[in-house]
Order: C-alpha cells, then sequence, then structure tokens
C-alpha cells in the first residue's frame, strides 16, 4: 500500500476509482529515470536522493505519481549507518564533555570536538559525521534491487487499489480459481466472511465492521492484503464500499481484471516462494503417479470450494468422467478427533 495522502482517486456519482497511471512512453520514461536515480547513487546519503525528488515535481507530473513511485523504489532499498563511531555512542561523549565545560559558542564547540578527536584518534570531520549518523537523511544507501519500468509503473497502480481498499468497509468478489490460498488468506487475517454460489459463480462477501465508528486500520489492511490472492486468478471481479475521506459518506469501487488487464502487478517481497504447484510432497508425488496410469479420469488439483452453510471446504483434488465428479482429501497428519470433524463437516455439503 500507499500512504493514505498519496491516494489519487476520482468520485462521480456515487463511485470511486483509482486514477491509475498510464503506460505511455512520458509515465515509463519518468519511472526509468526514477529507477536510475536509485541505481546510480549507491553510497549517497538518503538526503541527497530525496533532495532530487523536486525535480521530478517541477516537471509537471502530478506529486502523489511521483512521490508514490519514490515511495516504492525506497522500499526496494537497504540503507544503512556508515560511520565510524556508533551515533549514539559519539553523541554520549560529546554532550558529557560539553556539559562539564558549559558550552555556549560555536568556538567552544569546536573545541570540544577537537579534543575528543584526538583522545579517539580520529579526524574532526569523522566525528561530527558520527554524531548524527542514524538520522534518516544521513543514511547511506547500500543496496538497490531494480526493477524495470513497466513493472514499476503496474506496481504503483497495484498499491493504488490496496490503498483505496484500505478505507472498504465491505468488499464482495468472485474468482476464477485460486480458492484455496484465497480461503487460507481469509482466515489467516481473521476476516468475518460468507460464500453464496450464484449459478456456476462463487460470490465471496468479506464483511465490515458493525459501524463506521468501529471500523480499524488493521481490518483496512486484512483486505488490501486479501486483493494479491484475488488477483492471482486469472479472471476476478471486486466491489468494494469505501469509506469517503470526511468519514460520512460511503463510495462504490467496482473493478474487473478485464477492465484492468495489463495495468496492474504485484511486485512478490524479497525471499517470497510463489506458483508452488503442490503444497506437499505428498499431494506431488500423488499427481505424479495418477498421471502415469493413463486413466481416462481428468484429475483437476483445488477443485471448487465445496460450500455448507459458513462453511467452505477446498479439495485438494477431483476426478471426472462422462459428467461424474468424485473429490479427493489428501490427510497427512491426523488423529481419530481429526477425521471425525472433518467427517462432520463433509456430511453438511451433503
Amino acid at each position: 500500500m500507499l500512504p493514505s495522502n498519496l491516494l489519487r482517486s476520482k468520485i462521480s456519482q456515487g463511485q470511486i476509482h483509482p486514477i491509475y497511471a498510464t503506460l505511455d512512453s512520458d509515465i515509463i520514461n519518468l519511472a526509468e529515470r526514477m529507477i536510475k536515480l536509485f541505481d546510480s547513487n549507491i553510497s549517497i546519503r538518503k538526503g541527497d536522493i530525496t533532495e532530487s525528488l523536486k525535480n521530478f515535481e517541477e516537471e509537471g507530473f502530478d506529486y502523489r505519481l511521483v512521490r508514490g513511485l519514490f515511495t516504492l523504489l525506497e522500499r526496494r532499498c537497504d540503507f544503512e549507518i556508515d560511520c565510524t563511531i556508533v551515533p549514539r555512542e559519539a553523541r554520549k561523549i560529546v554532550f558529557r564533555e560539553a556539559g562539564v565545560l558549559n558550552i555556549v559558542t560555536l568556538e567552544q564547540r569546536l573545541g570540544v570536538i577537537e579534543k575528543i578527536s584526538k583522545k579517539l584518534n580520529i579526524s574532526p570531520n569523522i566525528l561530527e559525521k558520527s554524531l548524527y549518523g542514524d538520522i534518516e537523511d544521513e543514511l547511506i544507501l547500500k543496496n538497490f534491487k531494480s526493477i524495470e519500468s513497466k513493472s514499476l509503473v503496474k506496481y504503483y497502480n497495484f498499491s493504488l487499489t490496496q490503498t483505496l481498499l484500505f478505507k472498504s468497509l465491505r468488499m464482495d468478489f468472485s474468482a476464477s480459481g485460486n480458492w484455496k490460498n484465497i480461503f487460507k488468506s481469509i482466515r489467516y487475517l481473521g476476516m468475518m466472511y460468507s460464500v453464496e454460489q450464484i449459478n456456476d459463480e462463487y460470490v465471496v462477501s468479506v464483511e465490515g465492521p458493525i459501524s463506521l465508528f468501529k471500523m480499524t486500520e488493521r481490518y483496512g489492511t486484512s483486505i488490501a492484503k486479501l486483493l494479491p490472492k484475488i488477483t492471482e486468478a486469472d479472471s476476478w471481479r471486486i466491489r468494494a464500499e469505501v469509506l469517503g475521506r470526511d468519514r460520512t459518506r460511503v463510495y462504490v469501487f467496482e473493478i474487473k481484471s478485464n477492465e484492468v488487464n495489463g495495468l496492474l502487478e504485484e511486485i512478490v517481497p524479497r525471499n517470497i516462494k510463489i506458483n508452488q504447484e503442490f503444497d506437499s510432497s505428498i499431494e506431488k508425488k500423488f499427481s505424479k503417479r495418477f498421471s502415469s496410469c493413463n486413466s481416462d479420469w481428468i484429475l483437476k488439483r483445488e477443485p471448487e470450494p465445496l460450500i455448507a452453510g459458513s462453511y467452505v471446504m477446498i479439495p485438494d483434488f477431483s476426478f471426472e468422467r462422462n459428467g461424474m465428479k468424485v473429490y479427493l482429501e489428501i490427510i497427512g497428519f491426523w488423529t481419530p478427533e481429526y477425521l471425525e470433524k472433518k467427517i462432520a463437516k463433509l456430511l453438511m455439503v451433503y
């Protein structure tokens, strides 16, 4: 997500929608130059890099767009303290000495710096640098994980969508797949939800707080975090009720995958594995062995959800042939109590 003050949106007839960055040459060029700013400034002060931000804003671009792109790039950086002496220790030594001598003039201050520098066997400049080396602007860029310009713009649009959903009170969505990961995330995030099957489509309603006064940032963050799991499906649609800035009006936000095709892209954080085909080696082994049987049954992994009241179950596999469908759940570690509970829930489905 982006900070809420960087949200770019438009409101019309009770609806709200993010103002996405287009993939035209001007925006792509802006993204390329901002990426280059970080790529070419390794070992430079963070304050100097931030100061360059003004140059882009003065070119006529919306400052919220510029700062939004800058924020996403900044998150791909590793900034470190680059000092000979730990800043906190340096301040402690200097302030202790200055307090004893009751320093009131610049000349006296320089004298203290000179005196302590000799004691520490370092130059006055190094000591000066160490005094405030842990201040944010004084941090040094040590590493930057670069990104392709188009991906940055798409990631900006994705983050913009999350920022808008952060203020949502309720969200309804449907997706063409990835249900297992979606419901796993819903449960992990502790969200209230209900599921309804309409024809061949499953519609999930993620409930908001009872009243506007009970809306919390934690809940808004959970809704935003659910977005990546929804958009992993080949097709999806979302309808959300979003609280306005004045906290008195509620607007409708609607978005469909085919409307933003090619405009949104989630950039997965470092060290996070994606596209894991199977949840376990047992599932992988079973699928491989079944495929080698050359059966006329069609094996499908993680088929559509099975809904029983407020409970949703997604089997590991389904077998399909001639209009018949059989579901399979692979159980690894289990107890008699676990099996009884699982069977009871299956009886609710059928």
